[in-house]
């Protein structure tokens, strides 16, 4: 019924117990490093990275299962069982913007200017929203299917899709930038399970089923 939450010291291969957490099942550290969020039922629990005190509790309706820190480490993005995307001010704990029930991230990343929230859900959309007002700036539409499997290149600057109806069994590539799509790999009737970028992102693989 529920778990304990440990810290790992990778120099000294130290295990430390950071306390008991209630049904804990996700967990992202922010990018300075000074910041862990612990996805625990309903919420999410904002923990000191160092200390392990807890700064902030941040509420959903359901189950949380997806968060992503923006990289400047400012903002945090939930999304969970109840449908709702909700971006939070790290530092304050507040609700920053309700994106309303938007479906549950599938994928989430934050564009390459770092202004852009880019989300991938169980409906039929990839959208583009302003991190600053909360605002829908661009969806692109793929077809029939959900987008269960996606990536993002590490600079941020191209997006790879992948439904999972075998009507639409194309990996898409997708400029972050214009929100064009740029190429489009039929692998019919494969369905994709994983695709990765280097890090260089000039290379991108991908698995797919027997």
């Amino acid at each position: 019924d529920g778990g304990g939450l440990y810290v790992w010291n990778t120099d000294t291969g130290v295990i430390e117990e950071a306390g008991f957490v209630q049904d804990a099942h996700a967990l992202t550290f922010s990018p300075d490093g000074e910041t862990l969020a612990v996805a625990s039922g309903k919420a999410i629990a904002l923990l000191d990275a160092r200390t392990r005190q807890r700064l902030h509790y941040l509420k959903h309706t359901d189950a949380v299962f997806k968060m992503a820190f923006s990289p400047d480490s400012r903002t945090l993005v939930s999304s969970g069982f109840d449908q709702k995307g909700r971006i939070w001010d790290v530092k304050t704990g507040g609700l920053r913007h309700d994106l309303g029930d938007v479906g549950e991230f599938h994928a989430v990343w934050f564009d390459f200017d770092g202004k852009t929230l880019v989300t991938a859900t169980n409906s039929v959309s990839i959208d583009f929203w302003d991190l600053t007002s909360g605002a829908l700036r661009h969806r692109i539409d793929h077809g029939p299917g959900v987008v269960m499997v996606a990536a993002c290149s590490p600079n941020g600057t191209a997006l790879a899709r992948a439904g999972d109806d075998l009507v639409d069994t194309a990996v898409k590539l997708i400029d972050a930038r214009t929100c064009d799509i740029q190429h489009v790999f039929d692998l019919e009737p494969q369905r994709v399970q994983d695709m990765r970028f280097s890090l260089d992102g000039s290379t991108m693989a991908s698995n797919t089923e027997d």
